[in-house]
């Protein structure tokens, strides 16, 4: 339970600090002061800040002039992190150096640059687990690649076929067929369709356990071959070149971007014409519950899930929603259009709304979360602490 908690919170401070640097680095760079860069959310712990060619020390919410040099800070609820960029709230900008005093292309790219650094970590990510090696299916593999643990596993089963009628499941892994091992699929089919009517008895590797299952080959209607109703593919632990593992690492990620877009419009779709949720959604909770689930898989997966989260932080943030960096670009647009800024009590206004809405929606999943998993976390906590 421990090490899922930290991971959670591992995983969740640096997707959320990497958003949060990508504004950072961009403020700095359109010329803008940074009253502060915090990793964590306060109350601050402790700060450093460089005044006059020196580093001093910033303690507590202790109020520091902040117009000469930025704080750099360390809060207590280390889940992410902030940056206060000057006159980012629709202040004055008649500071050279304050948000709204700059074009709107310098703030449209302010907006969108934590966006664009958590796809580029979503690109780093996918990237390191194609180096290290992922479980995939063989199929189109480019050359230069390694493969390991090879396995023939049964992608689908026929419904009323042999091999569903013998308890054979889709994902069992096909190890070896009357005592000799299976070396590929296409081997293995060609042993079957050659022992027609006779009971073949195949090893079957089903998570941890080994079984082993007599199941008879014979034609199989509606197809017109010889089989035991099965569906196989290859799958082994794949390892890339360095040079390949980028370009599969941004395939990657488009690839994740566009599904969480697709279930993203299938949910606003189911509630505007159905007005039901279609969609499995989950939240803090149910996320912390994946990622324990997902540590326990090893390092890679957990690589890949973090790769997943990120590209989903960056298609959150660019929703044109209040209080989201996706909503601020709407409000830059509409002042574009308009040649006026909003007035500062609107402006501040449309984003607490905003953020209070997000606030209920994130409560209320949270509460179908603990209905789903409650008992499970209780469990662990117990477990935990020994009661």
């Amino acid at each position: 339970m421990l090490i899922s908690v930290l991971a959670f919170v591992l995983v969740l401070s640096v997707l959320v600090f990497v958003h949060e640097a990508g504004h950072f680095f961009a403020a700095r760079r359109a010329g803008m002061r940074v009253d502060e860069f915090g990793f964590g959310f306060p109350p601050r712990l402790v700060g450093v800040q460089r005044v006059r060619g020196r580093w001093r020390w910033v303690t507590g919410n202790k109020e520091v002039d902040t117009r000469t040099s930025t704080i750099y800070s360390l809060n207590a609820v280390p889940l992410g992190g902030f940056v206060r960029i000057a006159g980012e709230d629709g202040g004055k900008t008649d500071d050279p150096q304050s948000f709204g005093s700059k074009s709107y292309a310098r703030r449209a790219l302010v907006l969108v640059a934590g966006v664009a650094m958590n796809l580029v970590l979503s690109v780093v990510l996918f990237t390191v687990v194609f180096v290290i090696g992922a479980p995939q299916v063989l199929d189109g593999i480019p050359p230069g690649s390694q493969v390991r643990d090879h396995r023939v596993v049964i992608a689908g089963i026929l419904p009323g076929g042999p091999a569903a009628a013998a308890g054979m499941q889709a994902g069992d892994v096909v190890t070896a067929v009357d005592a000799q091992p299976v070396a590929t699929a296409s081997a293995l089919q060609e042993y079957v369709r050659a022992h027609e009517g006779v009971p073949l008895e195949l090893r079957i590797l089903r998570g941890a356990e080994t079984k082993v299952i007599s199941v008879a080959a014979a034609l199989l209607p509606g197809i017109g071959k010889v089989g035991i109703g099965v569906q196989l593919t290859e799958t082994g632990i794949v390892r890339y070149p360095v040079h390949r593992a980028v370009v599969e690492g941004v395939r990657m990620t488009g690839y994740v971007f566009g599904e969480i877009f697709r279930s993203f419009a299938g949910l606003f779709r189911g509630l505007v014409q159905e007005r039901a949720v279609t969609v499995e959604v989950t939240g803090p909770v149910g996320i912390a519950v994946l990622t324990g689930q997902v540590v326990q898989m090893g390092f890679t997966h957990l690589l890949q899930f973090a790769g997943v989260l990120s590209a989903n932080l960056a298609l959150l943030n660019v929703m044109p929603f209040p209080a989201l960096d996706g909503g601020r670009l709407a409000l830059l647009l509409l002042e574009a259009v308009r040649r006026k800024s909003l007035r500062q009590t609107v402006e501040r206004a449309i984003h607490t709304t905003g953020f209070l809405v997000l606030l209920a929606l994130i409560m209320l999943v949270t509460y179908r979360d603990l209905t789903q998993f409650g008992g499970g976390i209780w469990s662990a906590i117990r477990s935990a602490v020994g009661l």
